[in-house]
């Protein structure tokens, strides 16, 4: 029979011990030695968690600016919520910007934009009679029609062209363009809504929901 704390461990053969004759303890519960050195089964604590297979995970919500170390290299993907990424220096290059993404609000209203800077309108050019679509908006429409046509400005019920959108018109055929008005539109213009004759202008300005002024090289 051997006496408590007879059995030192130099007598014991390496790898005799099974681990199920250890002492049992609570699940997720470690080895550890304490401060005299002994063995002891001590629970984990802190933000990291460890279940009783092994698997180690980080709390939610406890990483912290002073947890990521100041030469940090983060990926800006893991970023969320933010369209504009900063580099180390603190540069905003276009690429960086996301389309779509700057509205009226975000330029200052003393913002000296200059007049370079804004695109050149573009051309929409038609062989036919024609009714206006959203994509015209600030553009050129050139009728380039032999024989007399129409323009027609349709309700903002069907295409909602902004207040204050400006179309330019430009009769660029030979065959005379008219202006007319879709159900419930209303063009006023002097002293009518034609075109007076080849390579005359004219601009569409919406004043109203249904409500558009004319004004160019018209006739009646």
């Amino acid at each position: 029979m051997f006496t408590a704390g007879a059995v030192a461990g130099s007598s014991l053969t390496e790898d005799t011990v099974p681990l199920n004759r250890l002492l049992n303890s609570d699940a997720g519960k470690i080895v550890m030695y304490n401060a005299s050195g002994v063995a002891t089964a001590t629970a984990t604590s802190g933000d990291i968690v460890m279940t009783s297979s092994g698997v180690m995970s980080i709390d939610d919500d406890v990483i912290s600016d002073t947890h990521i170390a100041n030469g940090a290299e983060i990926n800006p993907e893991k970023i969320a919520g933010t369209a504009v990424v900063l580099t180390d220096q603190a540069v905003i290059t276009s690429y960086m910007i996301e389309d779509g993404t700057i509205t009226d609000g975000d330029i200052n209203a003393d913002a000296a934009i200059g007049r370079n800077k804004l695109a050149n309108p573009l051309t929409n050019a038609q062989a036919a009679n024609y009714i206006l679509v959203l994509a015209d908006r600030n553009k050129i429409v050139e009728m380039n029609v032999e024989t007399a046509n129409t323009l027609t400005v349709p309700p903002n019920s069907t295409v909602s062209f902004a207040v204050g959108t400006h179309i330019t018109i430009i009769q660029t055929g030979a065959g005379q363009t008219t202006l007319t008005e879709g159900a419930g539109v209303t063009i006023n213009a002097t002293p009518g809504k034609k075109m007076r004759a080849q390579w005359s202008g004219a601009t569409l300005i919406k004043r109203a929901t249904d409500t558009w002024v004319l004004i160019g090289d018209l006739s009646a």
